[in-house]
């Protein structure tokens, strides 16, 4: 694994409030997640939520779901439950990916993973943000990196 200073990334942490941001090194500054200036941390016995500012609203991926790949952000909510039954247009069907793909506007772009072995759901805002939230368990957030525009090198966070 690379330190963050060899793949221009700046990881910031507030003193006051628990949350970071994970920021690009370069000209834009790009967030890559943001805790912070949204929402916070919740952490209980039965439930885990963190959200973050979205870069943009392409965001793409987020479970296994029929209907498009791009997902709204406007208030949608995506749920991580397997189930077996018929495909229904953005319901939750056999796998649970909890990850998304976010394009930048300069047209790089990163991923998400968020592992948790409980029941599961995101929400998408307009902001753009969202709000990941599980029924307990741990909370694992893994950052897709890419470090080249288009097709490049994956740095695993």
């Amino acid at each position: 694994m690379l330190p963050l200073e060899a793949c221009n990334i700046f990881l910031r942490v507030s003193e006051n409030v628990f949350g970071f941001q994970l920021l690009r090194k370069d000209s834009h500054g790009t967030v890559l997640f943001d805790c912070l200036d949204v929402g916070g941390f919740v952490f209980s016995d039965q439930l885990l939520q963190i959200s973050s500012l979205l870069p943009s609203n392409y965001i793409y991926g987020l479970g296994e779901h029929t209907g498009r790949l791009l997902r709204r952000t406007d208030w949608n909510q995506y749920t991580f439950w397997n189930r077996d039954d018929i495909p229904y247009e953005d319901k939750n069907i056999y796998g649970t990916h909890p990850f998304y793909m976010a394009l930048e506007d300069t047209g790089a772009a990163h991923g998400v993973y968020f592992r948790n072995t409980h029941a599961m759901e995101v929400i998408l805002q307009p902001t753009p943000a969202m709000t990941f939230r599980a029924l307990g368990g741990f909370m694992e957030i893994y950052i897709l990196y890419y470090t080249y525009y288009i097709v490049g090198i994956a740095f695993l966070f």
